[in-house]
């Protein structure tokens, strides 16, 4: 069980992290104060996400790796 949370928490660590960059920099791509915006304001990046659908798929993502994050966090407590 210790080794399941254990991937869980880190593959959902993993997960959020590459997602949570990969907008940022394509934040940065289309403008400049976006990307500024989703890296220092907390939240925008989901605001930034929902803007067009395109990037809603990446913010399924990122709620799967944050459930994951949280189940590996609840199975090692």
């Amino acid at each position: 069980m210790e080794l399941a949370g254990k991937m869980f928490f880190i593959g959902g660590l993993a997960g959020v992290a590459v997602i949570q960059l990969y907008l940022v920099v394509k934040a940065f791509r289309e403008k400049f104060i976006q990307g500024l915006l989703c890296l220092f304001v907390p939240g925008y990046i989901l605001y930034y996400a929902l803007k067009e659908k395109g990037r809603v798929r990446l913010l399924a993502g990122w709620a799967l790796g944050t459930i994951a994050l949280i189940a590996g966090a609840a199975m090692l407590s």
